[in-house]
């Protein structure tokens, strides 16, 4: 008999549970073009970091020839965009040295935003200069 009432706890407990931590964020598709110096990016990363940090990492997406794609966070997220290059050497454990080719205004201290409605937004555009 107990181990039957410890057995009707255990499936009550365990049943109908809620999933532990925070819900998926809503998203929405963001589309549009990165520039530098009037030529589009031919290629690199753009990151949509949301304005609200909640736990959730920022959306990324590769830009190709300029163009990129993303489902990124709703609201208003700070954009950072990068685009580093093999520079021909190696560090101490012979890993590549990458160097990067966009200035810190659009990455480490980016003040690129875009703010992202539940419909989405389509043809950004980040003109970049060097």
């Amino acid at each position: 008999m107990k181990r039957l009432l410890l057995l009707v706890c255990v499936l009550l407990t365990c049943t109908g549970c809620p999933r532990s931590g925070p819900a998926e964020p809503k998203g929405a598709e963001a589309t549009g073009t990165v520039t530098m110096n009037g030529t589009p990016l031919k290629e690199g990363t753009i990151s949509f970091v949301p304005e609200k940090q909640d736990g959730f990492p920022a959306a990324t997406s590769p830009i190709t020839d300029g163009r990129f794609t993303v489902k990124a966070r709703l609201g208003l997220n700070k954009v950072e965009i990068h685009s580093p290059h093999d520079t021909g050497k190696k560090n101490s454990t012979g890993g590549v040295i990458m160097e990067e080719t966009i200035p810190p205004e659009y990455n480490e201290r980016s003040t690129l935003t875009a703010d992202v409605p539940d419909k989405g937004v389509k043809d950004l555009t980040f003109a970049l200069k060097k």
